[in-house]
């Protein structure tokens, strides 16, 4: 099972997933006091939910005035995992281009303005550049 930080306070939620060979994986949720419940998510449905919950977070800091951290370099404590494969796709809107990244049969898309790609694209090279044994 893949299992999250554990929450400090008593009426925290921990989670955690355990991948099924059905093709599904199953989201476990409990609290400390023994309280817990399961969700059997299909592979090809988790990107949708990761996506929703990610867009959800930023309605609520937006309600709640929280500002995200400035980007440059990633704490330890932000969350990631790497990819099977990457790659770009053109959409969801005719304006946009999307980094898709592949996990397994999940895929999840981040769409950005036309525009907006061409600035990841050079920051990506720069940083390919900077980095150690590039070439």
């Amino acid at each position: 099972m893949i299992d999250s930080q554990k929450g400090t306070t008593a009426d925290s939620v921990q989670y955690g997933f355990k991948p099924q060979s059905d093709g599904t994986v199953l989201l476990i949720l409990s609290r400390g006091s023994g309280d817990h419940l399961q969700l059997s998510i299909r592979i090809e449905d988790l990107a949708g939910f990761t996506a929703a919950a990610l867009q959800s977070a930023r309605l609520a800091s937006e309600l709640s005035g929280k500002v995200p951290l400035e980007v440059g370099t990633l704490e330890t404590n932000l969350s990631g995992t790497s990819p099977d494969r990457i790659g770009i796709a053109l959409g969801p809107a005719s304006e946009q281009v999307s980094l898709v990244a592949h996990y397994g049969a999940a895929m999840l898309a981040l769409p950005f303005k036309k525009g907006e790609a061409t600035q990841i694209g050079q920051a990506l090279l720069a940083a390919g550049a900077s980095s150690t044994g590039a070439h």
